[in-house]
């Protein structure tokens, strides 16, 4: 990366650079990893455990490294999306980065940041915690082929979707201390910051608070959601925030 008066920004001994946000996250032909802001200062380096039999490629959903951010840590992922790429589990962590440094590197199989931060190991032991990286609980899933998916389904409710060895799709829920817990609102089809809303057997429309109470509910014969509206059988309602 050089300035258009032909200074160098980013030292060329790197090999790969991609930009993440407000980040570069850069490697070498040694795998070395580096982290530098938006303004070309370092912030860490470090060694990658990367699987040298790949092609290093940043810009791959696949055999790849990403960059995340949650809670004023930096989170870089060898092998992203290790549940698909077969690579050797020995060769996957996260490397947690804060002040300037990698604080922790842990082992995992698969990871991911959306509301929630969440991973797994190779034996499906999960470990959920809220974007400022505390730890909500640990719990072990069996008969685990793949994990979709982790997510609040309302602010004290966290779902995990997943794939059983014998191809059913299979859903648990938990509250954010660990006790698993029953819901049958239905499949979730809206949210935001003050209510959430869920389908049930195609055929009625539930909103909930985010703190799990039921607000409204509507029923037909057919039920569709585009963002907030809801279709249902020859009516178009909107979700809206109920007044007081």
């Amino acid at each position: 990366i050089i300035s258009n008066k032909d200074e160098e920004l980013i030292d060329i001994k790197y090999k790969v650079i991609d930009l993440y946000e407000n980040y570069y996250l850069v490697v070498n032909k040694n795998n070395k990893m580096a982290v530098y802001s938006r303004d070309y200062e370092q912030i860490v380096d470090f060694k990658l455990n990367y699987d040298s039999l790949l092609d290093f490629d940043l810009r791959s959903n696949f055999n790849s490294a990403r960059l995340f951010r949650a809670g004023g840590r930096l989170f870089v992922v060898n092998n992203y999306m290790e549940d698909e790429n077969k690579t050797e589990y020995e060769k996957h962590n996260v490397y947690v980065i804060s002040n300037g440094k990698v604080s922790e590197t842990i082992n995992e199989l698969g990871f991911n940041i959306n509301n929630l931060i969440y991973l797994y190991d190779k034996d499906y032991n999960v470990k959920v915690y809220d974007t400022d990286f505390n730890l909500l609980f640990t719990v072990k899933l069996d008969e685990v082929k793949k994990i979709n998916k982790i997510s609040l389904v309302s602010n004290n409710i966290i779902n995990i979707n997943y794939v059983l060895n014998n191809e059913e799709e299979a859903n648990k829920y938990y509250d954010k201390l660990g006790n698993e817990v029953t819901f049958n609102e239905g499949e979730l089809v809206y949210r935001n910051d003050e209510y959430v809303a869920y389908i049930k057997d195609n055929k009625t429309l539930n909103v909930l608070d985010n703190e799990g109470n039921l607000l409204d509910s509507i029923s037909g014969s057919k039920i569709t959601v585009k963002g907030n509206f809801a279709i249902v059988d020859n009516g178009i309602y909107e979700i809206v925030k109920k007044e007081n």
